[in-house]
């Protein structure tokens, strides 16, 4: 059986991490819920939620740049990839921006204090 490990944050911690997700994500979801669901991610699931949204990237990064497009655009092609990771593992767009910059280790649970 693996050892859940745990990593408390402060409020501030936790904000800063949060809200600048949800620019992307532009989501309705209480923090409460996001960070139940960013909780109950496994550590494979958070390291192919952030290969997948690497990969998007990578292909943002050749065609918006080819095409001159504008920061909304980048901002506006990255939410809607965020949704279709959501669906993919059931969770809400604003918890695929979370685990990318997450404030803990990928097998790390995240308790706010």
């Amino acid at each position: 059986m693996m050892k859940n490990n745990i990593k408390i944050i402060s409020y501030k911690v936790a904000q800063k991490w949060i809200l600048p997700a949800n620019v992307f994500a532009n989501s309705l979801i209480s923090v409460e819920n996001a960070l139940l669901q960013f909780n109950r991610l496994k550590a494979k699931e958070r390291l192919d939620i952030i290969k997948e949204m690497q990969e998007y990237d990578e292909l943002r990064q050749k065609a918006i740049n080819k095409d001159g497009e504008s920061k909304e655009d980048w901002i506006i092609c990255s939410m809607v990839d965020s949704h279709i990771m959501a669906t993919k593992f059931d969770i809400d767009p604003l918890v695929v921006f979370m685990c990318i910059k997450a404030p803990c280790g990928i097998n790390e649970m995240v308790v706010i204090k």
